[in-house]
């Protein structure tokens, strides 16, 4: 969800300064670039990495904690 929002708003910001048809033109780019098998596995091996670092996190709290 968050990396769509994400696209969103950089589509969004580009697309208010380069005009209307400009912002057309990056949304079917950015839903292009979203439904490809190389995007979406790196994607999820982006958010696999940030949960790792979350659960690090976590555990180094729970450590501390004890």
């Amino acid at each position: 969800m968050w990396v769509r929002l994400a696209f969103f708003a950089v589509g969004y910001v580009m697309g208010t300064k380069a005009g209307r048809e400009r912002y057309h033109q990056l949304v079917a780019l950015a839903r292009w670039a979203a439904g490809r098998d190389e995007v979406r596995t790196g994607l999820s091996l982006v958010q696999s990495a940030i949960q790792v670092v979350l659960d690090r996190k976590e555990l180094q709290a729970r450590r501390r904690a004890a």
